[in-house]
């Protein structure tokens, strides 16, 4: 039988927060997660286990498809005629709830608060490798499985963490942060795809048939 991730039986967890699924079946969980050494610090090392973010609860995530359409008038003529211009992903809102019951689940919340302030920037100053100046990393959304979001490109926007009044505070295995035992946290992230996957990868017939929606190699496209 599957472990329950961390946070998320009723007395809370005692352990280290569960990165790595066990069990039968898929990891569904919603996860971002990230490709470079950027997770060899003390502060990031929780998140180091699942290469970033794992959901510990199931969040709400909203995303938005739009076609954009022209207006291509004639004169003298009753309706007008829509010519496609481009199709565009919105940004992709995430709302999750994180609780920390032991120390080393507050070990883990401040990893993510760590991990979302440092995806939000540059590589500058003192950088060598990547050079300064590289915009901050991109990121791999997955959640749900194949099909809805598998291996997606992501860059952070924006995210907020809510530091609430109304619950009480726990401290880090360091000693040195107290975290609430409960809040939420938001994400922008938008889907970002370079020029060379869009023309020698997509093609809408093997998007529609899903060979670009599930596949380690070549998902990513929703």
């Amino acid at each position: 039988m599957a472990t329950i991730p961390f946070g998320g039986i009723l007395s809370g967890s005692i352990a280290a927060p569960l990165v790595a699924f066990s069990g039968v079946g898929e990891d569904w969980r919603t996860r971002l997660t990230i490709n470079t050494d950027l997770l060899g610090g003390p502060v990031l090392s929780p998140l180091a286990a699942g290469k970033g973010i794992i959901f510990p609860y199931t969040p709400t995530l909203f995303v938005q498809h739009n076609a954009a359409y022209g207006a291509a008038g004639l004169t003298h003529t009753n309706y007008d005629h829509p010519t496609f211009e481009s199709h565009q992903i919105g940004s992709i809102q995430i709302t999750g709830q994180f609780t920390a019951n032991s120390s080393a689940e507050a070990d883990y919340l401040r990893g993510v608060l760590h991990f979302l302030r440092t995806v939000t920037k540059m590589f500058f100053g003192q950088d060598a490798e990547p050079v300064a100046g590289t915009p901050p990393p991109v990121l791999r959304l997955n959640a749900s499985g194949d099909y809805v979001f598998s291996n997606v490109p992501v860059v952070v926007e924006s995210f907020s963490m809510e530091l609430p009044s109304s619950v009480d505070y726990i401290r880090t295995s360091d000693g040195k942060t107290m975290m609430p035992t409960s809040t939420t946290i938001t994400i922008t992230a938008k889907p970002t795809y370079s020029r060379k996957a869009t023309s020698k990868r997509f093609g809408l017939k093997k998007f529609a048939s899903g060979g670009l929606l599930g596949s380690d190699s070549e998902g990513g496209f929703i």
